[in-house]
């Protein structure tokens, strides 16, 4: 199984990744945050807004929380977590968007993180670290494997059919999708390449809801 996982509501997300993903019939999981500090509205391409995420959720994409406002998690204290964590699921209920899922900011937990997203109504929650996922994995502690500007097409393959090979669910992460990325970003060319390639393999693609009632 695989999952196309998009990271922190990016505009070009909307604007470039999504109508690929509609291209091949594909559904991501987006993570968004939802109390956005101001800076980051006016940060590259910006970012999408509330009514695109409903739209995203009406076309059957999945949209998960990533806090309010992208704090290091592991470095605040019980009652900061508990508000970015609590918080996050509420402001998503509150335009009509049930989260499953919780992604960790920056990728980082520590155990009180866990104990409070654990407790806080999500079915599962998502890592940055690099690894795949087996059925034994703790589904508070996904692992995935976020591709940067450094990225190439023959290691997402290598991905991808190590995956396949050994039954493992395998988590792909992006950030920006722009034709001139920062460290955390990739061309369009490669998210479509990368997209026709598991489409022209017939691999499937689920959101990481579906991954944790299925796997």
């Amino acid at each position: 199984m695989i999952s196309l996982s998009f990271d922190d509501g990016w505009k070009n997300q909307y604007t470039r990744a999504v109508p690929v993903l509609e291209k091949f019939n594909f559904k991501g999981t987006f993570y968004v945050i939802t109390q956005m500090p101001e800076f980051m509205f006016h940060e590259g391409e910006g970012r999408m807004n509330v009514n695109e995420w409903k739209e995203l959720k009406q076309k059957g994409h999945e949209i998960g929380a990533h806090s309010q406002t992208h704090p290091h998690l592991q470095f605040c204290l019980p009652g900061k977590i508990k508000r970015e964590v609590l918080g996050s699921k509420k402001d998503l209920a509150e335009i009509g968007i049930d989260a499953k899922t919780f992604c960790y900011p920056y990728g980082r937990r520590n155990f009180f993180v866990d104990k409070i997203v654990s407790n806080s109504g999500f079915s599962a929650a998502r890592l940055g670290k690099g690894d795949y996922n087996n059925k034994s994995v703790n589904k508070f502690h996904l692992k995935a494997f976020c591709l940067r500007n450094f990225s190439s097409f023959e290691e997402v393959v290598k991905m991808i059919n190590h995956a396949e090979q050994n039954n493992l669910w395998l988590i792909l992460v992006f950030h920006q999708i722009e034709n001139n990325p920062g460290g955390w970003g990739i061309k369009p060319e490669l998210f479509e390449k990368i997209c026709e390639y598991i489409n022209n393999k017939k691999y499937q693609v689920i959101t990481v809801e579906e991954g944790i009632k299925t796997f």
